[in-house]
């Protein structure tokens, strides 16, 4: 693992970023910017549990069975363990999150009684909608921070060695820019709108029709997390899913938790590319 002892162009850009947040998040506490009144404005997905088996099981089988056919042979030499480098990250990253793309619009053109209930209860603009993004991000920067230092120490405390997740290792190991491109197209483009089409537009909604909205908000958050496979962020991911369904919920679009999940990784890149920069 590379040396990830942050340089001091790092410390000032997180320092004042953090200052920034801090200031936002005063200011959206004072307002009350993310209460959810009347249970939100997101609409649920009246779908039967059945149905929305058969939709995860063959989202399930088509990831998987894409990655092994096309992903073999886009990989000369292809062996276990070559995912998690650059080349692969962009191969096997950019398979599946299209496949999950591709699988959810398949089931909406072939079954529309039960999947093509609308995503969106308001229309706004990609404008408005990176506006209040960018400004849940900055609110909930101070608090992804903390949450992930005591988590941190909790996992050092019991004995157990946070990791990062494989995607940021990888990022230290491009030595390319056509490389960096591709992990670019797949880190803040494909994977913000494949995970928020599947967790929030899917099984967020499916979850809000049959339990109470905030149970519904911490089981989809945990989930997302999980799924990132990453101990060292997993408080810093729940949050973020959390968060992710409440601006979901305060704005009925989501086009703004696509956007804010966008940023969100944009900014971790930019965090890696400063220390590449340094050394």
């Amino acid at each position: 693992m590379p040396d990830v002892t942050p340089p001091v162009s790092v410390i000032y850009y997180q320092g004042v970023i953090l200052l920034v947040g801090f200031v936002v998040l005063i200011h959206s506490l004072s307002t009350q910017a993310f209460r959810l009144k009347d249970g939100g404005r997101t609409p649920t997905w009246r779908i039967s549990p059945a149905d929305f088996g058969i939709f995860v099981i063959s989202l399930f089988f088509a990831v998987l069975i894409v990655q092994i056919s096309v992903a073999s042979f886009a990989i000369k030499d292809f062996e276990p363990g070559d995912e998690t480098s650059p080349a692969g990250v962009v191969v096997f990253g950019s398979l599946f999150h299209l496949t999950c793309i591709g699988v959810f619009l398949g089931f909406r053109k072939a079954f529309p009684k039960s999947f093509r209930n609308p995503l969106n209860s308001v229309r706004i603009s990609w404008f408005a909608a990176g506006g209040f993004a960018f400004y849940a991000f900055l609110a909930i920067l101070p608090v992804l921070s903390i949450g992930t230092l005591v988590w941190m120490e909790i996992l050092e405390a019991v004995g157990i060695t946070p990791q990062p997740q494989d995607v940021v290792e990888t990022f230290f190991a491009i030595d390319s820019h056509a490389m960096m491109l591709g992990m670019l197209v797949v880190v803040v483009i494909l994977a913000p709108v494949s995970e928020e089409i599947i967790f929030r537009g899917c099984l967020y909604r499916f979850l809000k029709e049959r339990m109470p909205m905030w149970i519904a908000i911490a089981a989809s958050a945990v989930l997302f997390s999980l799924m990132h496979r990453n101990s060292m962020g997993f408080v810093a991911l729940g949050l973020l899913g959390a968060l992710l369904c409440v601006v979901y919920e305060r704005t009925g679009s989501l086009k703004v938790p696509i956007l804010l999940h966008a940023i969100f990784n944009l900014n971790t890149v930019i965090l890696i590319l400063m220390h590449n920069g340094s050394e």
